[in-house]
């Protein structure tokens, strides 16, 4: 009987047990959904968006850089016409329009200066010095009147008066005749008084028109040695070139007719020199 008793005390200590830890596990369940649900009742944080970023417009494509250094542009035009004549070419006038006889100037001056015939790149543009012009025709008669170089009104206008001057100054410093260089432009804007007109007059013409030409440094002239202007301006036109009037001045006119004269022949530059007045027939 006491055998029994202890077992059966036995399997109510564990009955007590296990429905302690059942209750215990119960209670726990209960504990963690009450946790849950409050949990979920809590207003959840704003969930912070990732700014948006502003994709960068695309690079568009560079414009194609439009050449204005060809002979298609006037300007362009305007300066070569403006540094041919001054180099000793009859491209007309001055107007921008590759016509006819700037064309005939062009080719002219490429033969001359071994750039091919009919050329029409930067190459020839170079060659005459356009690429140089950053001035006007202003500043070249200004800086040549500082010099002692009359070249007329300061008019902006290139004319035989400017072209004179120009080639007197070419001549009076041993620059390069016929092309427009780096080094003739550096000496014409230069401030450097070496390069100023060394002689008081105009001793390219002669003081006084009415005198008869002397050239002391050729003997044995003959008919040169007193011949008038109005002679020269004679033989001048009897070539083709037009002097101007008949009268015995050097005019503008005649000057020019006399710079045609002697850059087509190859002689030298500037007043009736022995070669001019040779090539003209005196003797």
């Amino acid at each position: 009987m006491k055998k029994h008793l202890s077992y059966l005390m036995v399997i109510l200590l564990l009955m007590s047990s296990l429905s302690a830890c059942n209750k215990a596990a119960r209670e726990a369940r209960k504990s963690k959904r009450n946790k849950t649900s409050k949990t979920a009742n809590l207003p959840k944080p704003p969930v912070e968006k990732p700014t948006p970023t502003t994709p960068e417009p695309p690079v568009p494509d560079e414009p194609p850089i439009e050449l204005t250094y060809n002979f298609e542009t006037a300007e362009t035009v305007k300066k070569a016409q403006i540094l041919l004549f001054l180099s000793g070419y009859s491209p007309g006038r001055i107007d921008g329009q590759m016509k006819e006889e700037t064309v005939l100037a062009l080719e002219q001056f490429q033969a001359n200066q071994g750039v091919t015939v009919g050329d029409r790149t930067a190459k020839s543009l170079d060659a005459i010095g356009v690429n140089l012009m950053d001035f006007e025709v202003k500043d070249i008669q200004s800086a040549l009147e500082k010099k002692g170089f009359d070249p007329g009104p300061i008019d902006n206008l290139v004319g035989n008066m400017t072209r004179s001057a120009f080639t007197d100054f070419i001549n009076g410093n041993e620059l390069k005749f016929g092309q427009f260089t780096p080094n003739l432009k550096a000496a014409l804007f230069s401030t450097d008084e070496k390069y100023n007109n060394k002689q008081e007059e105009d001793a390219l013409f002669f003081e006084d028109p009415n005198e008869p030409v002397t050239l002391p440094d050729v003997a044995n002239l003959g008919a040169a040695s007193s011949a008038r202007i109005v002679d020269v301006k004679r033989a001048l036109q009897s070539l083709g070139y037009d002097p101007g009037p008949m009268t015995n001045d050097m005019s503008p006119q005649m000057k020019d007719a006399l710079f045609h004269f002697q850059v087509e022949r190859e002689l030298p530059l500037g007043g009736l020199n022995s070669d001019t007045l040779y090539s003209l027939g005196f003797r």
